[in-house]
């Protein structure tokens, strides 16, 4: 996500939406680097529904430019119960 994007969209200042973005961050909602933003806890309430689900999650996750964002989507994916049985065993996604 480009900053200046939602900077227009929202009709902020680059300083309002930083501002908001580091509470955001210090609250533990978000997880973000210059070009990334992940919801914090997402897959508690959109979690995979089936081993192909989990797979498609992941392949997006493992794409992510930010090892920090990455790092903690892939924990809390990890955590939901088809993300833990895919990253066990990736063969579920064949199933």
């Amino acid at each position: 996500m480009l900053p200046a994007y939602a900077v227009a969209d929202l009709g902020w200042t680059m300083e309002q939406y930083l501002s908001c973005l580091d509470a955001l961050s210090a609250a533990d909602l978000i997880s973000h680097d210059e070009q990334t933003l992940y919801v914090c806890r997402w897959f508690q309430t959109s979690p995979p529904t089936n081993g192909k689900h989990a797979a498609g999650i992941a392949s997006n996750i493992y794409k992510l430019d930010s090892p920090k964002v990455q790092e903690k989507a892939e924990e809390e994916f990890g955590e939901t119960e088809w993300g833990a049985q895919f990253m066990g065993n990736p063969s579920i996604a064949s199933r």
